[in-house]
């Protein structure tokens, strides 16, 4: 998938998580070294993001997003 304006992926993760619960680490391209990222904190897209490899700080005005959810199963008795 590519990257999608912050608008639309908050939308979209919002969605996301609202039909299949859950949470969602943001992801961002760095623009200094290309690196894809991902924030650590869950549920939350900062405005800015540094890459750990290069040191570049980032505008974040687009990116993606990881979601993380745990499957249910039911137990017939």
């Amino acid at each position: 998938m590519r990257d999608l304006p912050v608008e639309q992926l908050l939308k979209l993760a919002d969605d996301t998580v609202k039909v299949f619960g859950g949470r969602v680490y943001f992801k961002f391209t760095c623009t200094g070294c290309g690196a894809r990222l991902a924030f650590d904190e869950p549920n939350t897209l900062y405005s800015h993001g540094t890459c750990d490899r290069c040191g570049t700080t980032t505008a974040i005005t687009e990116g993606g997003f990881d979601l993380e959810y745990q499957e249910e199963t039911a137990i017939a008795h």
